[in-house]
């Protein structure tokens, strides 16, 4: 389960799992990680020096790019979590940092998947339908949204408060819709304190559980889902459709620098480009 105590490699460990990621690599990539800590204790303060020390002292090439897949790997995600602000290394001459595709879901896709969480026969239906609107309709990261406790909502204001990174308190917004359905779950399931969504002993709901929801949904109905599309599906649509400034995105999403809020800007200019190349008629070319 997740605690915000736990060791930055263990909550690295739990995103590459809600991601896919095979326990066998995650362990992997997590011993790795380990190692090059040991050539400086705060990973956050590692220089490409160091990787470079690191990566000297493995004798085959594939040996080499695994290690260099965990390390990028690594600090991409702690880039987007606001644990550090550049990799120590970005792009490495050998292998080149591949460009992560950033999927995001359309509307028919979010109408399909929530299809397919409302029709299920489980226990917990409502509870895995209601997290997943709600990290849809926030942009909220696993890890702050699972963590949401009734204390934590304003109804009146129609928002809730959030612990980002490093504890740091933060007030966003909800739509009109999502407050609705929280607000419907929470009084038929009596909450009116703690966790929202709750597992065992009415703690918060794992990682693990998310991640075999997530898993199921993406099986059955053939499209993308982890938390991470969820963000982005978010971003993007409140940028495209919605009209929303950046500066605005940047606080729901909890971005510390507003460069990491414009990838999704970026992004729209690059769909924009590609519609107006398929769909210029003949006639104007």
């Amino acid at each position: 389960m997740f605690n915000k105590n736990l060791p930055v490699l263990e909550r690295w460990a739990n995103f590459l799992l809600l991601e896919g990621k095979k326990e066998g690599t995650i362990k992997n990539y997590v011993n790795i990680l380990n190692c090059l800590k040991k050539q400086k204790s705060n990973l956050f303060k590692i220089t490409k020096e160091d990787i470079m020390e690191h990566l000297s002292t493995k004798n085959s090439p594939n040996t080499v790019r695994t290690n260099y897949a965990a390390i990028a790997a690594f600090y991409n995600w702690a880039m987007e979590e606001g644990y550090v602000r550049h990799h120590p290394w970005p792009v490495w001459r050998s292998r080149p940092a591949a460009k992560r595709k950033t999927t995001y879901l359309t509307e028919e896709a979010i109408e399909t998947i929530s299809a397919w969480f409302q029709k299920r026969e489980v226990r917990h239906r409502e509870r895995d339908y209601i997290l997943f609107r709600f990290m849809l309709g926030t942009g909220l990261r696993v890890s702050e949204a699972n963590s949401t406790r009734y204390e934590n909502i304003n109804w009146n204001k129609s928002g809730v408060w959030v612990t980002r990174k490093g504890g740091k308190r933060q007030f966003i917004y909800i739509v009109s819709k999502t407050r609705e359905l929280l607000k419907e779950y929470c009084q038929k399931k009596g909450i009116t304190e703690g966790f929202l969504f709750r597992g065992r002993d009415d703690y918060k709901v794992s990682y693990r559980t998310i991640n075999r929801v997530f898993k199921q949904a993406e099986i059955e109905t053939g499209i993308e889902i982890t938390p991470h599309v969820l963000r982005h599906t978010y971003a993007i649509h409140c940028l495209n459709e919605g009209g929303m400034s950046l500066p605005a995105l940047q606080q729901q999403l909890g971005h510390e620098d507003i460069s990491t809020t414009m990838i999704y800007a970026k992004i729209l200019d690059e769909n924009q480009k590609a519609e107006v190349q398929e769909k210029t008629p003949g006639v104007l070319l």
